[in-house]
């Protein structure tokens, strides 16, 4: 994402998992998603940026259960789909 670990402030955090652990800093982040019938979902979320990853690691995903776990994913790898329907947001508009 080309951001400067280091500039960042946040409250640091070691997170662990099977690969080890690495230092992390909370950053509070908006995020906006629309949906093809133009409704609007809004979040505010805590979420935690990790520092530079060891030569070899790569992120799987920028986007985790802090988000996902205010939608429904249904994956159908029968039919290589998957899709989101939004259960809850912080805020949602919605013109319709």
């Amino acid at each position: 994402m080309g951001l400067d670990y280091e500039k960042l402030e946040g409250e640091v955090e070691r997170i662990h998992g099977i690969g080890g652990s690495i230092e992390a800093k909370h950053q509070q982040v908006s995020i906006l998603f629309t949906e093809d019938n133009s409704a609007m979902h809004f979040y505010s979320l805590d979420v935690l940026i990790v520092s530079a990853l060891p030569e070899g690691y790569e992120m799987t995903s920028v986007l985790g259960q802090d988000l996902f776990s205010y939608w429904r994913l249904i994956h159908d790898p029968s039919r290589g789909e998957i899709s989101a329907e939004v259960r809850e947001s912080s805020w949602t508009f919605d013109p319709r």
